[in-house]
């Protein structure tokens, strides 16, 4: 009986040392997530509650996940501190975002609490801690899947390719105001005539570029891709292309989904560090001479970079 409890003592000495060694004072809890995104475009995504929603599990506006509330109690340099309340437990964490690359970057989120005294306080606070640190996982992994849709950051989808029609005839006008359509289609159309004359074959659909520097006074350049080279005239000009990279976004609306979509793809390009050497210009897919619904207008922008 004796050998018996000695060896019970003996036994919950262990236990009860196993606690101490395996379970520190300091309980810390960290989860690191890797990102396919650009680190410059998702901080409205991880320092703005409003930005955060959009990832949100269940896109819960008022960040709660599996019985549990999420509240940013103030902003960090690179993300946000955030409480997570769960069954009566508040933990302070700090969400952070770090660059690894311009196509990737890493969250960082991490918090602490203390172990307890007694061995049935630090087993009680490390089974929290692991629930909390299993929560946190699943939401970042909700935060990977919504930043890693390039759409959800720009509202657009950019492609990244080389440049293929080199060689173009291109027409110029000034006009006072923005040209309209008819403008536009009559210079396309002497474009077309003189392509036809000259025996030569388009290989894409027109170009359009507009420029003004004083919202008075407009520059309309348009242009069609060709096969070979035609004489320049008064009216009519060969430019040449240098067939290096260029961002490409396809869209459907009117003018002004066009303009937020160059607005769009300006943000991309800066935040992955393009250069521009030419100015950015539609390519006309649909003929918007023919199809007056301006929401059926399919565009594609093109802004050559290196």
């Amino acid at each position: 009986m004796k050998k018996w409890f000695t060896g019970l003592l003996l036994a919950l000495a262990v236990a009860t040392a196993g606690v101490y060694i395996f379970i520190p004072a300091t309980i810390k809890i960290r989860k690191v997530m890797n990102i396919r995104a650009n680190e410059k475009g998702v901080h409205r995504f991880v320092k703005q509650k409003e930005g955060i929603a959009k990832w949100w599990p269940g896109g819960d506006t008022a960040l709660t996940f599996n019985n549990g509330s999420y509240t940013i109690t103030a902003p960090l340099y690179q993300g946000v501190m955030m409480n997570i309340t769960k069954k009566g437990n508040t933990f302070n964490t700090e969400l952070e975002i770090a660059a690894l690359g311009t196509d990737s970057m890493q969250v960082v989120w991490s918090t602490s609490l203390p172990g307890g005294a007694d061995p049935i306080s630090r087993i009680s606070n490390y089974s929290k801690a692991a629930d909390i640190k299993n929560d946190m996982g699943n939401v970042l992994l909700q935060m990977k899947s919504f930043l890693e849709r390039m759409e959800n950051i720009y509202d657009i989808k950019v492609e990244r390719t080389k440049i293929k029609d080199t060689l173009l005839i291109t027409a110029t006008s000034t006009t006072k105001g923005i040209p309209g359509n008819a403008i536009i289609y009559g210079m396309i159309q002497q474009l077309e005539q003189y392509i036809r004359n000259g025996g030569v074959t388009a290989t894409n659909v027109p170009m359009l570029h507009i420029f003004t520097e004083d919202s008075i006074s407009f520059k309309t350049m348009v242009a069609i891709p060709i096969s070979r080279e035609l004489p320049e005239t008064n009216a009519f000009s060969i430019k040449r292309m240098v067939p290096g990279n260029v961002l490409i976004t396809e869209i459907k609306g009117g003018p002004a989904t066009i303009e937020y979509s160059l607005h769009q793809l300006n943000i991309y390009r800066g935040n992955y560090n393009y250069t521009a050497p030419a100015k950015p210009f539609q390519s006309l897919i649909t003929n918007r001479l023919a199809e007056t619904d301006t929401s059926k207008w399919i565009t594609k922008i093109y802004w050559p970079v290196f």
